[in-house]
């Protein structure tokens, strides 16, 4: 069962480092794709916490 609050889905950002990782792959090379999944991760992290109580 599927919960309504959105917890189970993936946000935009998290679903666009995938996406931007899969391309930095084929251009960067694996390293250079997991410091752009990382560093894209954070901005999420960043995201939510100051996003946080205004939903």
């Amino acid at each position: 069962a599927q919960q309504d609050d959105g917890r189970d889905r993936w946000s935009v950002a998290a679903a666009g480092a995938v996406t931007l990782a899969g391309l930095a792959s084929a251009v960067l090379g694996p390293a250079g794709a997991a410091q752009l999944a990382g560093v894209v991760a954070l901005a999420e992290v960043v995201h939510r916490l100051a996003t946080r109580g205004r939903e």
